[in-house]
């Protein structure tokens, strides 16, 4: 192995209705639609309801608002003012180092976590 080897050993991805990268895969591979119909309360209060291409549905995340703050060292109040996103993708990446089954106190070299996420409009619309 040189020293520009990468070996992805662990992984985790949260999408609406799934948990992990298993659960994932499984609605892909058995064409579950993974995005939630909007009630007529939530449409109403869309600004986009009115164009003429909108539709009424969503990728609607569960549980974005149970954050151990507390295990990755944020004051309640810290949590609280932060993206749900931001939240959610430190989950994950703790999620990841689960996975791998690595304990990374114990790894010789790096150890890194990659991540992606989509444009949030939490911070604009919550303002």
């Amino acid at each position: 192995m040189n020293s520009n080897s990468i070996a992805i050993v662990g992984m985790h991805t949260r999408y609406p209705q799934v948990a992990n990268v298993d659960h994932f895969w499984n609605a892909l591979i058995s064409g579950r639609e993974l995005l939630a119909k909007l009630d007529q309360k939530s449409i109403q209060m869309d600004p986009r309801a009115s164009l003429p291409n909108f539709v009424g549905v969503a990728s609607l995340l569960e549980r974005y608002e149970s954050f151990d703050y507390d295990f990755f060292g944020f004051s309640k109040n810290e949590a609280l003012n932060m993206d749900p996103q931001h939240r959610l993708f430190l989950e994950g990446c703790w999620h990841a180092i689960e996975h791998a089954g690595y304990n990374p106190n114990d790894m010789k070299g790096d150890v890194g976590v990659f991540g992606a996420v989509a444009y949030s409009r939490y911070l604009i619309e919550t303002n």
